[in-house]
């Protein structure tokens, strides 16, 4: 009740208050700046992930990624190629929990883990080599790699459904989007 009552009386003199009392102006110069800057990254994310065959993916993977904002294209390209690391390793993980669960499966298995060791141990450090230095084209080269070793993972699941189709097609993606982000560098 007395919150009540305070702000009835607060709404009873507002109007009365002289501007002496006013609040002074707000200094947008800086926020504005700020403001102005954020507007020109999303837009090189926007234009970049445009030119790409997965806009979606490509946008959200980027604006998930604080990194993004400070980023230039060869930025914007690690960080898809990080974020392509974390899915591998996550298929790395998968395998190994199937290979001790699901024995019918240890043949495609073994296939796919040798296909992820090569993604993780030459394929993407390739490609962040390629894009730390600035030689675009061996980057390349690992992405490409990249999408090669993934068809063929879920390709030696030929008798069966593939348990590893969802993780190997967002690998694939990623691969695919990283592959094309470094082209406009070369």
């Amino acid at each position: 009740m007395r919150s009540f009552a305070f702000s009835c009386i607060v709404l009873a003199i507002l109007p009365s208050l002289s501007t002496s009392y006013a609040l002074p102006p707000l200094n947008l110069k800086k926020s504005n700046h700020i403001f102005m800057v954020r507007e020109k990254v999303n837009d090189l994310i926007e234009n970049t992930c445009r030119n790409t065959p997965d806009y979606q993916l490509c946008f959200s993977t980027l604006l998930s990624d604080p990194r993004s904002f400070d980023a230039d294209t060869y930025g914007l390209g690690l960080i898809i190629v990080d974020a392509l690391k974390d899915k591998a390793t996550s298929a790395v993980n998968a395998i190994n929990r199937l290979k001790g669960s699901n024995p019918e499966f240890i043949r495609p298995l073994i296939k796919c883990s040798i296909s992820y060791n090569a993604i993780l141990k030459a394929d993407i450090p390739e490609a962040i080599e390629g894009l730390r230095k600035g030689v675009p084209k061996f980057a390349e080269y690992g992405m490409a790699d990249t999408a090669v070793e993934v068809r063929g993972c879920e390709n030696s699941f030929k008798q069966s459904n593939s348990p590893l189709t969802d993780l190997n097609k967002q690998v694939y993606d990623l691969s695919i989007v990283a592959k094309s982000i470094i082209r406009m560098l070369l």
